[in-house]
C-alpha cells in the first residue's frame, strides 16, 4: 500500500545519492570547473 511506496521511495532516494555522488567525484577531476563550487 501506501507505506510500501513511501519504503520503496525512501530506499530510492536513499540510493540514489550513493549512486550519483561516486559519479560526481569521478567528474570532478575531470571538470575543473566544478572545483571552485
Amino acid at each position: 500500500g501506501a507505506k510500501a511506496s513511501l519504503n520503496l521511495a525512501g530506499t530510492m532516494l536513499g540510493y540514489y545519492p550513493v549512486r550519483v555522488l561516486p559519479s560526481k567525484t569521478a567528474i570532478l577531476p575531470v571538470n575543473p570547473t566544478f572545483l571552485p563550487k
